[in-house]
């Protein structure tokens, strides 16, 4: 997909490494950002490969105290615009400012969709065994709340209020630990 970083890497380039590093972390947020403002796959596709391009480019005016997202998000923003200026005959185009408070309004919940993800890893250590155990069936396993059913030997109706509970519990923690972030 992106061979031209790969070179770049057998060459020992420590810039070429941060940034596979940070598009390894942040691809697949980008590649929404940008669906999220041109929601045809193909079109999508092609934006985040010319971006990823720019980003690559322009990586050496990137500075490391800079959270890479937004930074990759103006890029983005920009690409977007120009690929919908390129295809202005296409039908069914959103008005310029509308996708400006799009943009605006992704990367604020993707900023918050990222906290998110960051707090959820301590907040699974919470968790009892049991209850880690059953989000481990549901989601990493990707078995069915009847499926888990049989093999535990549990009434389906159980597990679907335990699953509640544990979510619920889990959201919990979560805006806990944001509301101490936020707070200090």
């Amino acid at each position: 997909m992106i061979n031209f970083m790969v070179d770049a890497t057998k060459q020992g380039t420590t810039d070429a490494t941060t940034f596979i590093g940070l598009l390894a972390a942040h691809g697949q947020s980008l590649y929404r950002f940008i669906y999220t403002l041109l929601p045809d796959v193909d079109q999508a596709q092609d934006v985040y490969q010319d971006c990823v391009m720019t980003l690559w480019e322009k990586f050496g005016d990137y500075r490391a105290a800079e959270p890479f997202l937004p930074w990759a998000y103006r890029f983005a923003h920009f690409k977007v615009l120009a690929h919908r200026k390129k295809n202005r005959r296409r039908p069914v185009q959103l008005d310029t400012e509308v996708l400006d408070i799009l943009a605006e309004v992704q990367v604020e919940d993707n900023e918050r969709y990222e906290a998110r993800l960051r707090a959820l890893p301590g907040c699974l250590d919470r968790l009892k065994q049991g209850e880690r155990r059953l989000l481990e069936l549901r989601y990493d396993a990707g078995a069915t709340v009847v499926q888990i059913a049989r093999e535990t030997n549990s009434r389906a109706e159980s597990l679907y209020r335990a699953l509640h509970r544990v979510r619920r519990k889990l959201l919990h923690c979560i805006e806990r630990r944001l509301g101490t972030e936020e707070a200090g």
